[in-house]
């Protein structure tokens, strides 16, 4: 049977469709009335909705920021603790070192006193390598005291070598290991074999963090021709890289590499170092060039071996040199003016030192005064690390307040709008299915009446 009112029946039933529809629409406008960038994306305005996605996202960065700052006073909190540590150790070692001054102490008694600075050095060792979140607190070349050391004495082919035809082909090695107290700098080496080819390499302990590879080759023979030099930086948590300078006989840099002769008229080595570095670019730093590689450097030691291994005649200078800090760390977005970089704070640990003689304790005493100095300095970079810290985190916090303010009144009339419109589409939905149930009791009365 057909009812009489089927398309009243229809046109509610599709009125209801869309009543429904819409009062679901409003209810999530309603739910969604306190985020003001889901509300300039229903506004249909294209340019407040781009502004305000461009606000929320910085405010939300800003954010991450004020967190990577509290992260930040943390990490300088632990350094100032450290430092603080490091200077009782310091006092305690300039204690004993004037006591095994004393000339009438006894071997056991400057024994003892050496053995218990020997335990604080360890304390000294101990806090350098402490870290927070993975990053390193301390860097050894922020410390006060400078450093420099030659190891050319011991490289030299006119002296025994530490090791003779020690693979069976007449190869020697030549062997120079100083403790240059720290585990970060820069190493020198100045190079010029021939063509049998030779071997450079720098270890660190027993960590191989500079290798030439076995054959590195120049043209004729040592004390002839040109020089090469490498320029060797490491630090732990960092990539050991060098840098590749090309050389002529007087030992000036040579800058031309071309056909040029060099002072002695002869040769020029460009041939030999491009083929073997396998790149002709020697403007930057390399981890690995052609077959000269490198490794990380550790916190496990300050040892430093110069090892050169060689046929025939060679000559070689090594220097290692304490270079600036380098363990620099940078909150937020180098460039900006929100961003904060850290200054590095350090402190050596007295490697190599002791106090077994009365010349010993002697040098002690004065290398350790200016350690107690120099920490002093350092904590005076960690007041202004702390500065810049609160700097920073007020100015962020000022622009995330900003920010969330902006954002929130974009949509101060958006709650009331969108439950006003919720409301409406209530009562039409509620209308629409009265008006269907009224059809639905008059089809009945109708079809009573008709039949």
């Amino acid at each position: 049977m057909l009812s009489v009112n089927a398309p009243i029946m229809g046109t509610l039933a599709a009125s209801s469709r869309q009543s429904q529809i819409g009062l679901h629409r409003a209810f999530a406008r309603v739910q969604k009335a306190g985020d003001s960038l889901e509300s300039t994306r229903n506004s249909g305005d294209s340019g407040q909705f781009a502004y305000a996605t461009r606000l929320s996202g910085n405010t939300r960065h800003r954010s991450a920021h004020l967190n990577n700052l509290q992260n930040a006073t943390t990490y300088v909190q632990m350094q100032q603790a450290g430092l603080e540590k490091a200077t009782q150790v310091f006092e305690r070692i300039s204690k004993l070192a004037m006591q095994a001054s004393d000339p009438f102490l006894n071997y056991a008694q400057r024994q003892s006193l050496n053995e218990e600075m020997d335990g604080l050095k360890k304390e000294l060792e101990s806090l350098r390598t402490q870290d927070f979140q993975g990053k390193y607190l301390y860097d050894d070349l922020a410390s006060y005291t400078a450093k420099s050391v030659d190891f050319g004495d011991a490289l030299d082919e006119t002296q025994p070598p530490a090791q003779s035809n020690f693979d069976g082909s007449g190869t020697n090695r030549w062997i120079s290991t100083k403790d240059v107290l720290y585990n970060s700098g820069r190493i020198t080496l100045e190079v010029n074999g021939g063509t049998a080819g030779e071997r450079y390499y720098v270890k660190q302990g027993n960590n191989i963090i500079f290798d030439s590879g076995n054959n590195w080759r120049t043209a004729g023979n040592a004390y002839k021709f040109d020089f090469d030099k490498f320029i060797i930086d490491f630090a732990p948590g960092q990539d050991t890289t060098f840098q590749f300078v090309p050389m002529d006989t007087a030992g000036n840099e040579d800058t031309r590499w071309g056909n040029t002769p060099t002072p002695n008229g002869n040769f020029d080595n460009q041939s030999f170092y491009t083929s073997q570095l396998g790149t002709s670019d020697f403007s930057g730093s390399f981890t690995s060039a052609g077959q000269v590689s490198t490794s990380r450097a550790t916190t496990e030691s300050s040892e430093i071996s110069v090892i050169v291994e060689s046929t025939t005649l060679f000559q070689i200078s090594a220097k290692y040199e304490q270079t600036g800090p380098t363990n620099f760390q940078t909150v937020g977005q180098e460039g900006s003016n929100e961003a904060v970089t850290l200054t590095p704070v350090g402190f050596g640990t007295l490697s190599g030192m002791g106090i077994g003689t009365i010349e010993d304790a002697k040098t002690t005493l004065d290398a350790v005064l200016e350690e107690i100095k120099g920490v002093g300095i350092q904590i005076g970079k960690i007041g202004s690390n702390f500065s810049l810290i609160e700097q920073s985190y007020n100015l962020s916090g000022e622009k995330v307040a900003a920010g969330q303010v902006a954002l929130s009144r974009m949509n101060e009339g958006e709650f009331p709008q969108s439950s006003l419109e919720f409301a409406m589409q209530k009562i039409k939905m509620d209308s629409n299915v009265a008006l269907m149930t009224q059809a639905k009791d008059m089809s009945k009365k109708i079809y009573s009446l008709l039949w």
